[in-house]
């Protein structure tokens, strides 16, 4: 009797002392502590996207798994949407291309990983349907873009070196358009920096429009006057024409673009380099001159051309091009490896044929659908489907992490604003979901 009464004594330690150790996170484990923190991790992978691959993938994880931890009961909103399927049947059409495709496994594989972002995008959408959320990620984006203007300028002072930089001999060469990644990269994130900078200075009142002012100024600099890739001026073209139209009168806005447009061609030395720079490879490529930027992309999209009409209906399959480029060597003065011919389109035209377009566009299609659904997040996730559409017609931008992923997070933002509007009940005794905040709203706002 008196061993049973210290064993159960003992019992009652143990409990005792467990439940001490997990009170803190009995505590944390509450919604509103678990919603702050989805808050915080989405603002954290909004930083990382445009600065490093490693901690982006950290903390993508991180919010997925606290998404679908609180987030759990509320999937069946997916289930309504088209954009839904659209992403799952592009990623079945990806993966069923690598049993087709006369590649070794790990190249398919390889391929078909960079598609899983695709998966991504439902789990953000439910983690951003609250407004608290999208806009703490919108600011960790453009605080992570300022980071980025201010290592280009240290690089125009020579007072940092680091990616695009490097010498031959007695020649050395900076490229301040290369901070975190290649100065195309760079251009089209800046791009958008200044893209949101403009709409949110547009929306804001005080000393905070002042602030989104000084932002668009930095931005807009660093795009136009310092970086010298061309794709930063076409996508800063595109998203202004969105903005002003969306914002103001069409008429108002072509003249607003006009005058802009006279004043950076007179006065920006990088831009008229830039421009220049296109038109004399688009004449070196009509006199027989191929072997330039603008050429070597042109001989690729012929090259996945061909491979296309060898299998109109799937294509050559998952990582067929890369093989075939490999085996064919088509491109004189390139060499044999290419993993994508500088298009999405013709990508995967090339390795999944008329089934992969129709997935692709069915894709793109749905997500411009949910547009008659949004209005806060309306104008971002237009220029945001406007300039990545755009871009895919020169690089495989899906298929690029650093840029698949920056699409995947801001179309993510827009979808969590047409899930916020849909209903959805929890289960009334539910131990295992944790119901979403109140009204969203920005604390403070």
């Amino acid at each position: 009797m008196g061993d049973r009464l210290l064993l159960n004594k003992s019992e009652m330690s143990l409990v005792s002392t467990l439940s001490t150790w997990l009170t803190p996170v009995k505590l944390f484990v509450t919604s509103k502590n678990m919603s702050s923190l989805i808050t915080m991790l989405l603002a954290l992978t909004a930083f990382f996207t445009p600065i490093s691959v490693s901690l982006k993938s950290i903390f993508l994880i991180a919010t997925s798994i606290t998404v679908l931890i609180q987030q759990g009961a509320l999937v069946t909103k997916l289930f309504r949407r088209s954009w839904f399927f659209a992403a799952l049947l592009l990623f079945a059409v990806i993966l069923f291309g690598c049993f087709i495709a006369p590649v070794e496994w790990r190249l398919s594989i390889d391929i078909t990983g960079k598609y899983t972002k695709l998966l991504f995008i439902p789990i953000l959408a439910l983690g951003f349907q609250c407004k608290e959320n999208r806009l703490w990620a919108v600011h960790g984006f453009l605080l992570a873009m300022f980071m980025t203007c201010l290592g280009s300028f240290l690089k125009v002072w020579g007072l940092f070196h680091g990616i695009g930089d490097g010498a031959s001999g007695s020649s050395v060469w900076l490229d301040p358009g290369a901070v975190f990644y290649n100065h195309i990269v760079t251009g089209y994130f800046m791009a958008f920096a200044v893209f949101l900078a403009c709409i949110l200075a547009t929306q804001a009142e005080g000393i905070r429009r002042y602030g989104y002012c000084m932002l668009i100024g930095l931005f807009a600099y660093q795009t136009l006057f310092i970086n010298p890739g061309r794709t930063g001026y076409f996508m800063l073209a595109i998203l202004m024409l969105v903005y002003f139209i969306y914002f103001f009168r069409p008429l108002r806005a072509f003249g607003i673009g006009v005058i802009v447009l006279f004043i950076i061609a007179s006065q920006s030395t990088a831009f008229k380099h830039g421009m220049r720079g296109l038109f004399d490879d688009f004449n070196q490529y009509q006199q027989g001159h191929q072997n330039s930027s603008l050429g070597y992309r042109i001989q690729f999209h012929h090259y996945a051309e061909q491979l296309f009409f060898k299998n109109v209906l799937m294509g050559v399959g998952t990582g067929g091009f890369a093989y075939s480029f490999h085996q064919d060597k088509p491109v004189a003065g390139w060499g044999d490896q290419l993993f994508e011919p500088h298009g999405e389109y013709w990508f995967m035209a090339a390795e999944h044929g008329l089934l992969g377009l129709l997935a692709l566009l069915f894709f793109f299609c749905s997500l411009f659908y949910e547009l008659g659904q949004q209005k806060e997040m309306k104008p971002i996730y237009l220029g945001m489907l406007i300039t990545f559409l755009a871009g895919c017609f020169s690089d495989g931008l899906l298929l690029l992490s650093v840029p698949g992923y920056f699409f995947v997070l801001f179309v993510a933002m827009g979808l969590g604003e047409t899930l916020e509007r849909i209903p959805a009940s929890l289960p009334n005794n539910s131990l295992h979901y944790f119901p979403r905040p109140g009204n969203g709203e920005m604390r403070g706002a």
